[in-house]
């Protein structure tokens, strides 16, 4: 397990999940409930940040970094939205939602992308044209990818994503 933790926004909506480590499931797989009593293996709780909001967060950041031209070590963004976009429902508590952290983020002056007068499809497209986050994509965030995840099939999820935007409206 990975945890990332940093405070720049109020996290919400957040979710109770139930995790367990890796030896913990292996042992339980294999029925050594004494060796998972005694070390405490047991799986636990944990409160986090729903997807869809980190999703909408991503998004807002990777265009926030493209209009300071901060886009060194950032293209982790479109790996991340391109995995987690099968998780999402673009629906009516898609956009309630998108709407609400777009107004929070507004009033932080580093979120530029959240400013009235921006279309977050529209810059996502401009990143898209410019191919803003190529080269930092293929040297830095590919090395560090577990599965091979190409440039180009990160853009093809985030022209996905744009067309879902435009249809909610956003």
């Amino acid at each position: 397990m990975i945890v990332e933790i940093a405070y720049q926004e109020r996290s919400y909506p957040c979710e109770k999940v139930m995790i367990n480590s890796l030896i913990g499931e292996y042992l339980s797989s294999r029925e050594i409930k004494d060796i998972i009593d005694r070390y405490d293996l047991h799986p636990f709780e944990v409160t986090i940040q729903s997807c869809i909001r980190t999703f909408i967060d991503k998004m807002f950041a990777l265009c926030d970094y493209y209009l300071t031209n901060n886009i060194i070590e950032h293209s982790r963004h479109l790996y991340d939205l391109h995995k987690i976009y099968p998780l999402i429902s673009f629906n009516s508590e898609f956009k309630k939602l998108f709407l609400q952290v777009r107004e929070e983020r507004g009033e932080r002056k580093i979120c530029l992308s959240a400013l009235s007068e921006k279309r977050l499809s529209d810059l996502l497209e401009e990143i898209i044209e410019a191919g803003t986050y190529r080269k930092d994509y293929e040297s830095r965030t590919v090395t560090l990818l577990a599965d091979d995840v190409s440039y180009e099939e990160t853009i093809g999820s985030l022209s996905d994503i744009i067309r879902k935007l435009d249809e909610l409206g956003l």
